[in-house]
């Protein structure tokens, strides 16, 4: 099976980055650390890469027909803030635009730690921290297909309350998740994909809340139970349902993976695999109902 690089770029040179990576075939790609370059033009780009099979995001993105360009908003937290440049969010508009050159533009509003009541407040303008910046020019844009990717923070469990409750209680989510779409729609976004939240790694994550018991008894969260998780996407489902916008479950498929622990670098936070899971996920959702 024909192995080829993820090459996504940090710098400005992306479109070169790109060029080489479509004809490596014909190319003869030097990576060094985190430079790549074309030894034949001799141009160099900081750039981030990956060995790995692309056959399946191919046969995926090859069946997704692109008429006119589209901005592609995500808003979510740390699973989309994280590893910018090759996260899930990248590789699907790579992927994307692999098969329709530079037709999808991503803008990614996400923010580490965010719960959808923290989201919502950026949105307003209301929510202002050291991460002001993700949401500066917001406005100043129309999107055509908006992901809400979020939960792993709301469905998280304090020790204050026995692990119980969610810290963004349903009702509340509820109300969040219906001004969020509002706004979406008065921005003229005529297309709205609600993501579930993941499946994260439970045992590890039970694990780490133990050792959290012991340097801070009274001061910490559990994150990753599952009935939070679970009761998390039937809200977002529900209100789905009820706005007419999508639902794309990731929890289902990703809960009954082999070797689920591998898709998480500490039990929450996505890595290459779980990226790549992600990914792929989206661009197969896309290809099924494609509008």
């Amino acid at each position: 099976m024909k192995k080829i690089l993820f090459l996504c770029a940090v710098s400005t040179l992306f479109s070169l980055c790109a060029e080489i990576l479509v004809w490596q075939d014909k190319a003869k790609l030097t990576v060094n650390g985190n430079s790549a370059s074309d030894p034949e033009s001799g141009t160099v780009a900081v750039a981030y890469a990956q060995k790995g099979n692309t056959l399946p995001f191919d046969n995926a993105a090859k069946k997704i027909k692109l008429d006119k360009k589209l901005n592609i908003l995500y808003l979510g937290d740390s699973l989309t803030h994280f590893d910018q440049g090759f996260n899930h969010a990248d590789k699907t508009v790579y992927f994307l635009n692999k098969f329709n050159p530079g037709k999808a533009v991503l803008f990614n509003c996400a923010v580490r730690g965010d719960t959808c009541s923290m989201t919502l407040g950026r949105m307003q303008g209301k929510y202002k921290d050291r991460y002001i910046s993700r949401f500066a020019d917001f406005k100043n844009h129309r999107y055509d297909i908006a992901f809400i990717f979020l939960g792993q923070n709301d469905a998280r469990a304090h020790v204050n309350q026995n692990y119980k409750n969610a810290f963004v209680p349903p009702a509340r989510q509820k109300k969040n998740y219906e001004e969020m779409i509002k706004i979406l729609r008065a921005m003229g976004t005529p297309r709205i994909i609600i993501i579930s939240c993941a499946s994260l790694d439970e045992a590890r994550l039970k694990a780490q809340a133990v050792q959290m018991a012991k340097l801070r008894p009274k001061k910490h969260a559990l994150y990753g139970k599952p009935v939070l998780l679970e009761q998390f996407n039937r809200v977002s489902q529900q209100i789905a349902k009820e706005l007419n916008v999508e639902y794309l479950d990731i929890y289902n498929p990703m809960k009954v993976l082999p070797g689920k622990p591998s898709y998480f670098v500490d039990g929450v936070h996505l890595s290459r695999k779980g990226h790549d899971f992600v990914a792929l996920k989206t661009l197969e959702y896309l290809a099924a109902h494609q509008k």
